[in-house]
């Protein structure tokens, strides 16, 4: 069974599409910090995780990843240039959320990776246009006035609050096109929310997204693509990845 697992996996692998040295980098000039509440089982409230994460922001440009997955990608690029051949990942804190999302709002380009085991997705797309519907309500977060703003996204309704005083359309993972940063985002269900803890000048030279030899997918199929994937994993020593219930965008 474990024998045609392996060989499922490698057929699937060799059917996808590579791309050759891609990376998308810029120099960012704010960095936002949120914790990113997410249930991971829909029907099992004790489901609920937390990460920390970070959006670094330009002002046509963003990366959103896990903090952890920032810190684990700058240690080990610092092991490859000095050249290490013994990298301990074990001593390397890893991250929960291993995805990251690259915006360009310039070109209107949305990358997306993930990483499953030593597997890594990513597919390209336009930057999801979201329909806000505007309300009068405010509050104060972070010392910044913010306004209320509500959507439907990906199968979810979506409570936001945005400041007009970063005049950046852009928030955490995809969300974005209120004028203003979003700060704080949450679904209805109270299963997913992104809430800001700290906004600071980035002392980041550079920050970027790289998908050298990512598996490449496409939104539609990201999600069927990563279950075979862990489907293909399972009895691997009990260290196959368990499969999320609950994915944030339901459509």
């Amino acid at each position: 069974m474990l024998y045609k697992k392996a060989i499922f996996l490698s057929l699937f692998l060799l059917m996808q599409q590579f791309l050759k040295s891609q990376e998308y980098k810029f120099i960012p000039d704010l960095r936002v910090r949120y914790e990113f509440i997410f249930q991971s089982d829909s029907t099992d409230a004790r489901s609920k995780k937390s990460e920390i994460m970070n959006l670094f922001l330009a002002k046509d440009k963003s990366i959103f990843e896990s903090n952890a997955k920032y810190k684990y990608d700058s240690i080990v690029s610092n092991y490859m240039k000095l050249n290490s051949r013994i990298i301990d990942f074990d001593a390397i804190q890893k991250p929960q959320v291993w995805i990251s999302i690259f915006k360009d709002f310039n070109s209107n380009e949305l990358i997306y990776s993930d990483r499953i085991m030593k597997y890594k997705l990513f597919y390209q797309s336009n930057i999801d246009k979201m329909q806000w519907k505007l309300l009068p309500e405010t509050k104060v977060i972070l010392g910044y006035k913010s306004k209320k703003a509500i959507c439907y996204f990906k199968g979810r309704n979506y409570t936001a609050w945005y400041t007009e005083k970063i005049s950046i359309p852009d928030g955490p993972y995809k969300f974005n096109g209120l004028p203003g940063l979003i700060l704080s985002i949450a679904d209805t269900g109270n299963q997913f929310s992104f809430n800001a803890i700290s906004i600071s000048r980035s002392k980041s030279k550079e920050i970027s997204i790289n998908i050298n030899n990512n598996i490449k997918t496409t939104r539609e199929k990201y999600y069927f693509d990563k279950i075979k994937i862990i489907k293909g994993l399972k009895g691997n020593n009990g260290r196959s990845p368990i499969i999320n219930l609950n994915p944030i965008e339901k459509t």
